[in-house]
């Protein structure tokens, strides 16, 4: 089953690809060749007031040997935020962690002894755990020589630019970087440093992060999990801890202080209402609104698209830090751990209530759909205008073009009273194309077809 990604981000064209790269290109294969290998670099926080450096931190740094296994070295920060270590019947590659209260990680690229650069900062942090595909504090935990064959220049720039994406959304830039390991950059790293420098993309970062209300491992381990085609869709699961469930780049924006589900940025809302005129038809049955909520203001502000109309305000209800009601009483929503909004609203005061669906607002690709999908839907039984609305359920295959194929199971009943029976489906396919809006239109052909 494939399920509907909650964000999709566009690829960096592959000349940014090249520029980002690091270390040796090489066949990046482990080396047997051993001896000493000089690693330095400067650990930058981001948060020189509020998670400050100083010489008592430590950079610890690991590198394959000669017979094997690994060499490990530990060496304290200096003042200006710069380290050096030198490690003995050693090969690159090698990765490193700094004790910073977040810890940070970062890695050199190459084969055999030598010397290389490697930065320490949340960016780097992010890259480690792209090319690890795990929490970055368990990768170097296990780093040998079997895990460093996934540091390869591939990889490296792979997760590079996931990494750009990401933290895109969220504001960041990283447009002025050319290497993220190696490029400059200061201990005291502000949202004071100079615009497009790798300071103020650190800066930012760590403070888009920390006005979150998240970590920086909680970001790590939701971008090791992401495909190069679907950047910012996956989600780390929801812990006890109370995190939500949700893609990297929604993590990083800001979060209602009640419930960290529930973020600033733009949103889609299906509101379902009942069919009050069978015979005619006439009356719309359900509407399709787009708005912007501003997550961290008390109450939460609700605006049309772009900012510029007030739509309205949310309130949270005491106890329940993740339901919220709008200020005027018509609407009411509950945030799931996902970011998705389920809830009601009313048109008559209060004498009737309507269903109501909001999901963050997103642009896919028909190739993002391609797979096979469970669908629920609630349509007229014969498109015919007039017909009662019913439920429907079924399954069908989606390609990469938007052609619907193998559908089955509409034209059975959802709870039968004897078995489950699953009917092929009969007649032609609607097919599926994107939209201006970034969503996409369901076209039926010509009767007969499915529904």
């Amino acid at each position: 089953m494939n399920k509907l990604q909650v964000s999709a981000l566009a690829a960096i064209a592959t000349s940014i690809l090249v520029a980002c790269g690091g270390g040796k290109s090489s066949s990046d294969s482990t080396s047997n060749t051993s001896g000493p290998v000089k690693l330095t670099g400067v650990v930058s926080t981001g948060s020189p007031t509020v998670n400050p450096l100083t010489t008592t931190n430590k950079v610890t740094a690991k590198c394959l040997n000669g017979s094997g296994g690994t060499t490990q070295s530990v060496v304290n920060v200096l003042a200006d935020g710069s380290y050096e270590v030198t490690l003995a019947d050693s090969s690159l590659p090698c990765v490193l962690q700094v004790d910073t209260p977040q810890k940070m990680a970062s890695l050199a690229q190459g084969t055999g002894p030598g010397t290389a650069v490697a930065n320490i900062t949340p960016v780097t942090t992010l890259v480690v755990a792209k090319v690890a595909g795990k929490d970055p504090v368990q990768f170097f935990a296990e780093f040998g020589s079997g895990t460093a064959a996934v540091i390869t220049s591939e990889n490296v720039n792979a997760a590079i630019t996931i990494v750009r994406d990401v933290v895109a959304k969220a504001g960041v830039s990283l447009t002025g970087v050319v290497n993220v390991f190696t490029d400059t950059v200061d201990k005291n790293a502000s949202l004071a440093s100079a615009a497009d420098s790798y300071d103020l993309a650190v800066a930012k970062l760590a403070d888009t992060i920390r006005s979150a209300g998240i970590t920086l491992e909680t970001v790590s381990l939701d971008v090791s999990t992401l495909s190069s085609s679907s950047s910012g869709s996956n989600a780390v699961a929801a812990t006890s801890s109370g995190v939500a469930s949700l893609p990297a780049d929604r993590l990083l924006k800001p979060a209602a202080p009640t419930c960290p589900a529930l973020r600033s940025g733009d949103y889609v809302s299906i509101d379902l209402a009942p069919d009050t005129t069978v015979a005619t038809g006439a009356a719309p049955v359900d509407s399709i609104a787009y708005f912007t909520v501003d997550a961290a203001t008390t109450p939460i502000q609700v605006f049309d698209v772009g900012g510029s109309i007030t739509a309205g305000t949310l309130d949270p209800v005491s106890g329940d830090p993740c339901r919220f009601i709008s200020t005027n009483g018509n609407r009411e929503f509950v945030i799931a751990q996902s970011g998705v909004l389920v809830g009601r609203f009313t048109q008559d005061g209060g004498l009737t209530y309507r269903a109501a669906i909001g999901i963050p607002r997103q642009t896919l690709t028909l190739a993002d759909l391609a797979g096979t999908w469970n669908v629920l839907s609630y349509h007229r039984n014969g498109g015919t205008s007039g017909t009662p609305f019913s439920p429907n359920s079924g399954t069908a295959d989606v390609d990469a073009l938007g052609t619907v194929s193998n559908s089955q199971c509409f034209d059975d009943p959802i709870f039968p009273a004897t078995g489950i029976v699953c009917t092929p489906g009969t007649g032609a396919n609607p097919t599926i194309t994107p939209n201006a809006d970034g969503g996409f239109d369901v076209a039926d052909p010509p009767p007969p077809c499915r529904q």
